[in-house]
């Protein structure tokens, strides 16, 4: 009997399973692991097809100040199209960051997994804005809408239900790049 309880006890740790490694990629710390000049192509879309496609780039450096990034943005090969932005760390435990366009314009961004949002109005429009690092790329994408809703739905009541007014707006570009990391 004692023979046959070492064999179970033997069968039973031979057959546990070995964890396994995460070959999960590990996650990428902002901004630490997004620094450096990006290049790439971005194509502007409309709902009529792809209007543009045009070069961009991205530089995200060290200022030597700290919590504060130097973020530049160019737009085709004309270097008169570069826009020389401050990337500011508020709170980046928070996740909370702020772009400074160093004319009095500033807009919160917020970082959430590997991608940083932010969201801004511009005279009748909204702009929805991500930055995503994907693997070996960076991800540009730019959604313009309209801030006029189209029509407005809901705003009733069945039965018990009050049902609140949902407002729609038209979604008129995108504007995606994909841009690498220039050696």
């Amino acid at each position: 009997m004692k023979a046959f309880a070492i064999c179970l006890l033997v069968l039973l740790f031979s057959c546990q399973q070995t964890p396994q490694k995460s070959t999960a990629p590990a996650a990428l710390l902002f901004p630490q692991d997004w620094l450096g000049q990006w290049r790439g192509t971005m194509q502007i879309v409309t709902p009529e097809g792809i209007q543009k496609t045009l070069p961009i780039g991205i530089e995200l450096a060290t200022t030597g100040q700290p919590n504060r990034y130097r973020y530049l943005l160019q737009y085709g090969t004309d270097t008169t199209d570069v826009r020389s932005y401050e990337l500011v760390a508020t709170d980046s435990a928070a996740g909370l960051y702020l772009f400074d366009e160093l004319n009095g314009i500033r807009m919160e961004g917020y970082m959430i997994g590997q991608t940083l949002y932010s969201q801004f109005d511009v005279d009748r429009v909204r702009l929805m804005t991500s930055y995503q690092r994907l693997g070996d790329s960076l991800i540009s994408d730019i959604v313009v809408v309209g801030k006029d809703a189209i029509p407005v739905t809901g705003d009733t009541i069945m039965g018990r239900d009050t049902i609140p007014p949902v407002y729609t707006h038209p979604v008129m570009s995108q504007q995606r790049g994909v841009l690498y990391r220039k050696n």
